[in-house]
């Protein structure tokens, strides 16, 4: 029997540990990738930020602000 994708894959809060793997995700698929500073500072200012893992490997992220009044995806 196969295994879906997604069965694999868990979501979980960023940690200053996956900021080289972001960052190098970041910096292969952008012309002007966030620096590893700026991910640092969402950390540390609390915005929401999650990661996505096949539980070995980062897959990707996602970094957001959500308010009562207005949400972006950053």
């Amino acid at each position: 029997m196969a295994i879906s994708p997604t069965e694999n894959i868990n979501v979980r809060e960023m940690y200053l540990s996956d900021i080289v793997d972001i960052y190098n995700i970041e910096s292969a698929t952008y012309d002007f990738p966030w620096s590893i500073d700026i991910f640092r500072d969402c950390i540390d200012k609390k915005y929401d930020c999650f990661v996505a893992t096949n539980y070995t490997k980062l897959l990707g992220y996602v970094v957001s602000s959500i308010t009562p009044i207005e949400s972006h995806i950053l």
